[in-house]
C-alpha cells in the first residue's frame, strides 16, 4: 500500500522507526481493513494523481462516549516543505 510507504518514510526521516511504533505495526500495511470499523474513516490526500499523505478518524477504545481520535496523520516530506515555505 502506497500510504504505508509514506508513513514509514516519515518515521525514518524523524528517526523514530522503532519497535512498538506504527512503523512495525502490521495494520500499517492494511489500513483498508483497519478502517472498516464502524465510525472510522481514512482519507487519502492526492495531488495531481499522486498520493501525498493521509489521516483517519478512529473510535479508539477507552475514549469518552461520542469521541474519536485523529490517527495516522502523515504527509510526504516534499509537501511538508512546501507548507513551511508558504508560512515563512
Amino acid at each position: 500500500m502506497e500510504i504505508a510507504g509514506i508513513i514509514r518514510t516519515v518515521f525514518r526521516e524523524f528517526k523514530i522507526d522503532r519497535p512498538g511504533t506504527v512503523y512495525f505495526d502490521p495494520t500499517t500495511d492494511d489500513l483498508y481493513s483497519l478502517f472498516r470499523k464502524e465510525k472510522s474513516i481514512y482519507w487519502i490526500a492526492e495531488k495531481e494523481g499522486k498520493i501525498i499523505g493521509g489521516c483517519g478518524i478512529y473510535p479508539t477504545p477507552d475514549l469518552p462516549e461520542g469521541c474519536a481520535e485523529l490517527v495516522k496523520l502523515y504527509l510526504s516530506s516534499s509537501e511538508r516543505e512546501k507548507e513551511q515555505e508558504n508560512v515563512a
